[in-house]
């Protein structure tokens, strides 16, 4: 016997949308989700404390890299509760 389609428990997916900084506003609990496919590359940093300046190093690889390994130079400085805990991250990417 073929299933009726009354349409109950199917919902459609809204099309993906890039969120714009600056331009669209996050609601209350909503939160932004990586996409995974959009990335050639994606990289996780995991530092013990949140940093809120992030700076590329000037390196001689070349500005317009397109193949792999594409490494980049990052350092980053960390904003800990207690300053003695704070850190100067140097990483490569």
């Amino acid at each position: 016997a073929e299933a009726e389609d009354d349409g109950e428990g199917e919902e459609e997916e809204a099309p993906k949308m890039i969120w714009r900084p600056g331009i669209d506003a996050l609601e209350d609990g909503e939160q932004l989700d990586v996409e995974p496919g959009t990335y050639d590359m994606l990289h996780r940093a995991q530092v013990e404390w949140p940093c809120l300046s992030v700076d590329v190093i000037r390196d001689d690889l070349g500005a317009q890299r397109s193949t792999f390994p594409m490494t980049a130079y990052v350092v980053a400085g960390s904003q800990a509760s207690r300053t003695e805990d704070n850190r100067l991250y140097v990483m490569k990417w």
